[in-house]
């Protein structure tokens, strides 16, 4: 069966769901896909990073989910901060940001 996708959350909110594909995390970098539903509350994250006067937030959690959608693991990325935004046709954005530290949680 199907995968339930990833919850991704900014300061512990619960944001967006996201899908597994197009996502990659590798040592200090994230790159993961939006599609079509889009949080105000990512809006906000992404739109804050590129002004000095807005504090860089503090964390933003990944947490795949099972067909049940049950969590497989929980990522927690400390300060991250946005590198790049691509948007392709359709709207959809391919969003990287680095981080500081990541925190890993099994189930």
């Amino acid at each position: 069966m199907a995968s339930k996708g990833i919850a991704f959350g900014v300061n512990g909110v619960h944001a967006e769901d996201l899908t597994k594909s197009g996502l990659t995390i590798t040592d200090q970098q994230v790159t993961f896909a939006r599609g079509d539903v889009r949080s105000p509350l990512v809006d906000k994250w992404l739109a804050a990073q590129g002004d000095p006067k807005e504090p860089v937030q503090g964390y933003v959690t990944m947490i795949p989910r099972d067909y049940a959608d049950h969590a497989l693991a929980h990522y927690k990325f400390t300060y991250p901060q946005v590198t790049r935004i691509d948007t392709g046709i359709g709207g959809g954005q391919m969003i990287t940001f680095k981080y500081r530290d990541v925190q890993v949680t099994r189930g």
